[in-house]
């Protein structure tokens, strides 16, 4: 079993086993490359880290990630390590995408006991987002482009 030290300050870690274990430990673009399949148990499309991959293709425009910024005052009081979730916009933009995904019947969804299980490709879902983010990043937020 291997385990990354995590992406950037260390967030987004990794754990993989088995064939490809040391690739799959450097982090989700290998996971994409393959058309690798995800299994979220009990939690929703907001735990998917690979949906980050699409941030980085395409590029946030400013005025987005900017209200997900945590300001220094906050930042300061936790170590670098500490995912801290900020800010908000009028639209949840990765429920929409989790919604678009289930419209096209690529999300399989079952109970393990009480806890709602997602299975899907990670590559499909994730280009929903890169889409997404590449046709209107501002609508997918709920935001208007004066916002920029």
């Amino acid at each position: 079993m291997r385990r990354s030290m995590g992406l950037g300050a260390g967030v987004h870690r990794v754990c993989a086993w088995g064939r490809d274990a040391e690739m799959h430990s450097q982090g989700y673009q290998h996971l994409l490359d393959i058309d690798g399949w995800a299994l979220l148990l009990g939690v929703d499309i907001h735990r998917c880290s690979s949906m980050h991959i699409a941030e980085s293709r395409v590029g946030m425009p400013a005025a987005i990630a900017n209200i997900f910024q945590v300001p220094e005052d906050i930042r300061r009081d936790y170590p670098d390590d500490i995912y801290i979730a900020y800010g908000s916009t009028p639209d949840d933009a990765w429920a929409k995408v989790q919604q678009e995904a289930e419209r096209r019947g690529l999300i399989r969804k079952r109970c393990i006991g009480r806890a709602e299980c997602l299975l899907f490709k990670t590559r499909a879902v994730v280009s929903i987002y890169e889409d997404a983010l590449r046709d209107d990043p501002f609508g997918l937020f709920g935001l208007s482009r004066s916002a920029s």
